[in-house]
C-alpha cells in the first residue's frame, strides 16, 4: 500500500519522506559509530580552555578542555537514543490502551479518557519538568517523564480510529461469525489502526528529543557526565558574550538536524500516506 501511493506522491512529499530519511539515518549511523568517529572520549581533556576549532579539534574545546566534536556526537547519540526509547514506550502503552478503550467503550472507557485528557491537558514540558522535578533528574527519569508525557497523544488518535473502525462492515462480520473480542482487536482493527503509527511515531520522536533536551537545558534531564546536547548549550550559552561561538553552534546544528529529520520524515509520510483530496 505505502508502495502505490510513493508512485502517485508529488515530488513535495517525495523530497520531505528523503530528506527527513536522510537526516535520522544520518544521526543514527553517528550514533551508532560514535566510539569509532570520535577522536576522543567526551569525558576525557584532550585540549587546552576555550581553544576555537583547528585541525586537532574541529569544534573546538570547552572550557575545562574536553572535545567539542566528541560530546557532540556522543551528545546526539543520548538525544537520539532517549527519544527513541522514550517514543517506544509510550507507543507500547499508548496504542493497546487506546485499542481497548476505544473497542469496549462504557465506563472503562471514560475513565481512560477522563485521565489521558488530564494529562493532555499540561504543556508536555511543563508535565516532564514536574515530573523529573519531583522523581529527580537522570537519562532513565528522564526518559520515564517524557514516556508520560506522549502515551496520551497515542492513545487518544488509536482510540479514534478504533471507534471509526469499529462500525466497519467487516468488523461487524467477523461479530457475527462468533470471532472473540481478541482476534477482532488483533486481526481486523489494529492492522488497519497500525497504518497510521510510523507518522504520528516520527513526528512524537521529534517532540520527545525537544523535550528531553529542554529537560537537560535546565538541569533536569540527562546530567553531566553522561554527554547531552541540551546540557552543552546550556553550558554554553554564558560564553557568547565572550566570542565563544563554537560551544553553542555545533551542538545546536547537531539538535537541529534530528528534531528536523523526524519532523520531516513525519511530514512527508503523512502526506504520502493521507493525500490531500485534490491529489488523492
Amino acid at each position: 500500500m505505502f508502495l502505490q501511493k510513493y508512485r502517485k506522491a508529488g515530488f513535495k512529499q517525495k523530497f520531505m519522506f528523503w530528506l527527513g530519511l536522510t537526516l535520522v539515518l544520518s544521526i543514527g549511523v553517528f550514533s551508532i559509530f560514535a566510539p569509532f568517529i570520535t577522536p576522543y572520549s567526551p569525558r576525557e581533556i584532550v585540549g587546552g580552555s576555550q581553544n576555537p576549532p583547528s585541525l586537532k579539534h574541529p569544534m573546538g574545546t570547552t572550557k575545562l578542555g574536553y572535545d567539542v566534536f566528541s560530546k557532540t556526537i556522543y551528545g546526539s547519540r543520548m538525544a537520539f537514543t532517549a527519544g527513541i526509547i522514550a517514543s517506544v514506550l509510550a507507543l507500547t502503552f499508548g496504542l493497546p490502551l487506546g485499542l481497548v478503550s476505544g473497542y469496549t467503550g462504557g465506563f472503562l472507557d471514560r475513565l481512560m479518557v477522563m485521565l489521558m485528557d488530564a494529562l493532555y491537558s499540561f504543556p508536555g514540558l511543563l508535565l516532564a519538568i514536574i515530573i523529573t522535578a519531583t522523581i529527580g533528574p537522570g537519562v532513565f527519569n528522564a526518559a520515564l517523564a517524557v514516556f508520560v508525557v506522549f502515551t496520551p497523544q497515542y492513545f487518544r488518535v488509536v482510540r479514534n480510529h478504533t471507534l471509526s473502525i469499529k462500525q466497519e462492515t467487516f468488523v461487524e462480520a467477523s461479530r457475527a461469525l462468533g470471532a472473540s473480542t481478541l482476534l477482532i482487536l488483533i486481526r481486523d482493527i489494529f492492522l488497519n489502526v497500525v497504518q497510521s503509527i510510523p507518522v504520528i511515531f516520527s513526528s512524537n520522536a521529534a517532540s520527545a528529543i525537544l523535550v528531553l533536551a529542554g529537560l537537560s537545558f535546565l538541569g533536569l534531564g540527562i546530567t553531566p557526565p553522561t554527554p547531552s546536547l541540551g546540557y552543552e548549550l546550556s553550558a554554553a550559552q554564558r560564553y557568547l558574550d565572550n566570542g565563544i561561538w563554537w560551544r553553542a553552534l555545533f551542538p545546536g546544528i547537531f539538535m537541529v538536524m534530528i528534531i528536523s529529520g523526524f519532523s520531516f520524515l513525519g511530514e512527508g509520510l503523512n502526506e504520502i500516506l493521507n493525500p490531500p483530496a485534490d491529489q488523492g
